[in-house]
């Protein structure tokens, strides 16, 4: 690494950075290739500060970058990727370690960061980095909805914005980093919304958004109280794919404790890859680095 030199991610533009998380990731299970317009919607959803953020440069050819996202006092680390021609000479491993030392400065009292099942070399990374597994993030797909009844509950469209005033009341699990409440609420604008009421009170709702050839399910919650929770949850994505015959559904790190996963797989959605959020406690380990 005596050439490779560790910037803020704001040493770069926009589209340097949208060029370089592609190199990064063109080889990865899940290959990223996104235009720059993309990576700035992506940068303020998740809370992305780039003058946090890390790039690392080899005279002056961009090779790896980190970003870091902060709400308060948690932090989530996203992106981190080294080109192909750089890999294997710890560049990974510095870039984490800066946005740890990041992290203390700040404060911080813990930072998370998701890793594919299968990808042995960056869990064993951030295992030397003193992060722990904390629980299981599901990436599902549907291809083909299930054949199921009809029903006469009457489901319409809402305002996601009124939608996202039940959010706190009816998620009894805590979400991952980009279906949190903050990052639908930086989109809420690009959002669709679809709600079930009872007695004139709201008891589910769904916030999506289309893609293509996709749905994207961003949010799916129903009353913790209600009886039938995952039957409304449930009636809610039946809706909302029978309302759009032609797309395929995707929901991204539903975890696996999560009480509306079945009425997911009820309609037919299948698991396309399997996430471990780690989690690094901050002032556990404030002399470590």
């Amino acid at each position: 690494m005596e050439m490779v030199t560790f910037e803020p991610a704001t040493a770069l533009s926009a589209g340097e950075l949208t060029r370089l998380l592609n190199r990064a990731y063109a080889d990865y299970a899940v290959p990223v290739w996104i235009n720059r317009e993309q990576f700035e919607r992506m940068c303020r959803n998740v809370s992305v500060d780039l003058a946090l953020s890390v790039v690392a440069i080899d005279n002056t050819i961009p090779v790896g970058l980190a970003l870091l996202s902060r709400r308060g006092a948690e932090g989530w680390i996203s992106g981190v990727g080294v080109r192909p021609a750089w890999r294997r000479r710890g560049i990974a491993q510095r870039i984490v370690q800066l946005i740890q030392h990041r992290a203390q400065e700040l404060g911080l009292e813990r930072l998370s960061l998701e890793v594919l099942a299968q990808n042995e070399a960056a869990l064993s990374l951030y295992n030397a980095l003193a992060f722990t597994q904390s629980r299981t993030l599901l990436v599902l797909t549907l291809k083909k909805l299930n054949k199921m009844a009809e029903s006469s509950v009457d489901i319409g469209p809402a305002d996601p914005y009124h939608l996202l005033s039940a959010y706190s009341r009816f998620h009894d699990v805590v979400p991952s980093w980009q279906r949190a409440l903050p990052s639908l609420q930086s989109s809420v604008a690009r959002l669709q919304g679809l709600a079930l009421c009872e007695d004139g009170q709201l008891v589910g709702y769904l916030l999506y958004v289309c893609y293509y050839d996709v749905i994207a399910v961003l949010d799916l919650a129903v009353d913790p109280a209600h009886p039938r929770r995952t039957g409304v949850a449930r009636l809610l994505l039946m809706t909302l794919h029978r309302s759009q015959p032609g797309l395929n559904g995707h929901v991204i790190n539903v975890p696996s404790t999560d009480p509306l996963l079945g009425a997911f797989l009820d309609v037919g959605y299948e698991l396309e890859h399997r996430q471990y959020e780690m989690v690094w406690q901050v002032s556990a380990d404030s002399g470590r680095l």
